[in-house]
């Protein structure tokens, strides 16, 4: 039997992984999917309080509601598996028969597909069902994502720039940063044992000083800068946007697999 990795044992170990995240977070994964609901309730209630008409959320608020709720699902990342540093719960997590590799299969699939997809189809189907049975509150979110992206290009038009955002430009390199933040607190979950959000936003914290250092440095001189923003003005700010969009991929891609990797050592060396 491959001690590495196992196609029949990672199987039994990720059906038994998932049945105990149920139990442990899956209930709160759909619960944050409600949140649609929870707005269209509350705006609802306060339209008909003082303006007597009956009137939904549009998609914007719609819109943020669902990236502050996704952002809860990140931040709850730490949650997933953070129980691993205990004592009890870690060493009973050692003793299970499966590889440090088929663990981190199973714990990848699970707090970065599995649990944000439960939440997204909560919160989609939820709002779709709202769109149907109430035109007040406009399209549904799911297909009217082109929507808040044209007000977004009408914004930026009304301040006299020529760049338009589309959906075909910033899909893969969104998921991308998605993955990453997922992966970043799920690695936090399973490195810190106590002030497991507060650890992870101090290394934010510590490289965004980093980098802005770096930054600072190399912009120290006014040559440099007066070199980046002529380059940028020839460019244009369409070209600036696009290319920031590859360059943003390029990076989410190395540090998604370098959280990868450092997540499957951590599951490796866990002790307790």
């Amino acid at each position: 039997m491959n001690e590495t990795f196992n196609i029949s044992r990672f199987g039994k170990y990720f059906a038994f992984d998932l049945k105990q995240m149920w139990h442990r977070n899956g209930k709160t994964s759909l619960m944050l999917g409600l949140c649609g609901l929870i707005l269209y309730l509350a705006v609802v209630t306060i339209s008909l309080v003082f303006s007597f008409h009956w009137q939904g959320p549009g998609i914007v608020p719609r819109a943020i509601t669902f990236f502050l709720a996704y952002l809860v699902l990140v931040l709850y990342e730490t949650r997933a598996y953070g129980h691993l540093t205990a004592k009890d719960d870690g060493s009973a997590y050692l003793m299970i028969p499966a590889s440090a590799l088929e663990k981190t299969v199973s714990m990848v699939i699970i707090g970065v597909f599995v649990l944000p997809l439960a939440f997204a189809a909560v919160y989609l189907s939820t709002d779709a069902i709202l769109a149907l049975v109430d035109p007040s509150v406009g399209d549904p979110l799911a297909t009217g994502i082109g929507t808040v992206l044209a007000k977004f290009n009408e914004l930026i038009a009304s301040t006299g720039e020529e760049m338009n955002v589309s959906l075909g430009k910033i899909w893969f390199p969104l998921v991308l940063q998605m993955i990453l933040n997922l992966l970043f607190f799920l690695l936090c979950g399973l490195i810190f044992k106590k002030w497991k959000i507060l650890g992870g936003f101090g290394i934010i914290l510590a490289l965004d000083l980093l980098v802005t250092n770096v930054v600072g440095l190399v912009f120290k001189t006014g040559d440099n800068a007066e070199r980046f923003a002529g380059w940028v003005q020839n460019l244009g700010p369409q070209a600036v946007v696009d290319g920031s969009m590859v360059w943003a991929s390029v990076v989410n891609g190395v540090v998604i697999i370098a959280l990868l990797i450092a997540i499957y050592f951590r599951v490796k060396t866990l002790k307790h």
